[in-house]
């Protein structure tokens, strides 16, 4: 098997990479949307159905997140994905390299549309030996990194980010973060305006 691998490798002159991206996404202030639908008594039950259709569409909807993804130039493209949970507002996905972060650019925007609210993801970076466990709990972190990003005009807005954190063999982590900014190709990260220790380490990963 391995030297048919090999031989295929030749044959098409790509390999593909060792590492790849664990995506968690979750909706911001969650807490907070529900406490707001019992403000008012009488519209309360009314309120906190619309909420829960929302999600309930948003979560039927993120299942074409193994189909496709929208680019930086705002175009549908393979995304090489698979789901692995889908709990309204708490999604994790598997992703490539390649595709990782337009996955979690398009589940942002897509909960945007769809809920009127925001959310934040954590993507996490490992080799494919690194210990399944550990990658999936530095999504988790990067993920909350993300919500305790503040704005830098406000300091009250908090969430609405996405961190991404990579994982070196060598057991060196590296942490990058950024507040969602809307283009009009759909959410982005502010990446080229952002310095951060190991740089280097995430452009090599292919981000």
């Amino acid at each position: 098997m391995r030297q048919a691998l090999r031989d295929l490798y030749k044959d098409v002159d790509w390999r593909p990479s060792p590492y790849y991206a664990i995506i968690a996404v979750d909706g911001d202030s969650m807490g907070q949307r529900v406490t707001a639908c019992l403000t008012e008594p009488a519209f309360a039950e009314d309120q906190h159905r619309a909420l829960s259709l929302k999600l309930s569409a948003f979560a039927a909807h993120v299942r074409q997140i193994e189909k496709l993804c929208v680019n930086a130039a705002g175009q549908e493209t393979p995304s090489f994905a698979t789901l692995i949970y889908n709990g309204g507002d708490d999604v994790l996905a598997l992703a490539p390299l390649s595709t990782a972060f337009d996955v979690a650019r398009t589940l942002a925007g897509w909960f945007e549309q769809m809920t009127g609210g925001s959310c934040s993801a954590g993507i996490s970076i490992a080799h494919h030996l690194f210990p399944l466990g550990r990658a999936l709990q530095a999504a988790r972190q990067a993920e909350k990194q993300a919500k305790r990003l503040r704005s830098a005009t406000d300091e009250t807005r908090k969430k609405a980010a996405v961190c991404i954190r990579v994982l070196k063999r060598s057991g060196e982590e590296y942490d990058v973060r950024s507040r969602w900014e809307r283009r009009s190709t759909g959410w982005s990260f502010r990446s080229s305006r952002t310095a951060f220790p190991g740089q280097n380490a995430v452009h090599a990963a292919g981000l």
